[in-house]
């Protein structure tokens, strides 16, 4: 068994733990590992569609690994968003997120697409992405792709300024990992708390199964105090997916859900608003064929 105390950005503590066979020293990374021009070896999919080297491509493209997320502590997917050059993370309360770039700032931007794993996460219904009550654990990300400047051409609507896409682990690369079962917490001010488990189960070249839960909470700028506005919002999530791998490729079904409580004080009072999240998606991927295939459905 491995644990580890951190220090996270605007929180008091973090703790984190995994189950293991085995623990290995992580050699030290040097700041040409954050260095795009002399990251040489580092691709991305998102900006063409196909792998490409960063120096190779014609837009600005950021790319933010498992490890980085690791060494940042980020309670939130925003806290980790924040280090990007040219993105503006604004919080006008705790409830209420927006990403933007290219200065199309506002409370709920509307022409930065954002995925997870190819799924659009924008809400048509209200013109909004909830950034806290998506359904998506920390730890389950492999690797977040930013690609500053138009996108609409590859992706339609919404990729008028850039396009944020989210990737996460699949069951064969957990069930890969040397921890395959994991729990992370951090908790810091106005009584808030971020805490996930993870567990994998299962041979990584046949059928394997991943199971997560979260549950993220907080008080807000607010901290609830008497006569002065909520911004809190509490996030249970639960998140399951299946793979099974073949001999060209793999066949993996995900399911998501969560069932937030949250107050708005930007736009529209709400107090104790309930935000249900659900996302289904199958995704047969052949890989390892002479004319590689993905399909995808959601």
């Amino acid at each position: 068994m491995t644990s580890r105390w951190e220090r996270a950005p605007g929180m008091a503590l973090a703790f984190m733990v995994g189950w293991s066979s085995a623990a290995g020293a992580q050699p030290g990374r040097t700041s040409a590992d954050t260095e795009l021009l002399l990251a040489g070896e580092q691709t991305a999919v998102t900006a063409s569609k196909r792998v490409q080297k960063l120096s190779d491509l014609a837009s600005p493209v950021t790319v933010i690994t498992d490890k980085d997320l690791e060494e940042m502590g980020s309670p939130t997917l925003l806290d980790a968003l924040r280090s990007v050059a040219g993105l503006e993370v604004v919080e006008p309360d705790r409830a209420v997120g927006n990403v933007s770039m290219r200065g199309f700032s506002g409370p709920f931007t509307n022409k930065l697409l954002v995925m997870v794993d190819g799924r659009s996460i924008y809400k048509n219904a209200d013109s909004v992405i909830l950034w806290h009550e998506e359904p998506l654990l920390m730890s389950r990300i492999k690797r977040i792709e930013i690609v500053r400047g138009p996108g609409s051409v590859l992706y339609g609507a919404n990729a008028f300024s850039g396009v944020i896409n989210i990737i996460t682990k699949s069951p064969s690369e957990l069930a890969s990992e040397t921890a395959r079962t994991s729990f992370r917490t951090l908790n810091g001010e106005h009584k808030s708390t971020f805490s996930e488990l993870q567990t994998t189960v299962g041979d990584p070249k046949g059928w394997v199964f991943s199971l997560g839960a979260a549950y993220n909470r907080t008080d807000g700028f607010g901290a609830r105090q008497p006569g002065q506005p909520r911004d809190s919002y509490t996030n249970p999530m639960l998140t399951a997916d299946l793979e099974k791998r073949t001999r060209r490729g793999s066949l993996r079904l995900a399911v998501g859900m969560s069932e937030a409580v949250a107050d708005d004080i930007m736009s529209v009072d709400i107090r104790d608003g309930q935000f249900r999240s659900r996302y289904y998606s199958a995704t047969y991927n052949e890989d390892r064929a002479r004319n590689p295939l993905l399909v995808r459905a959601f």
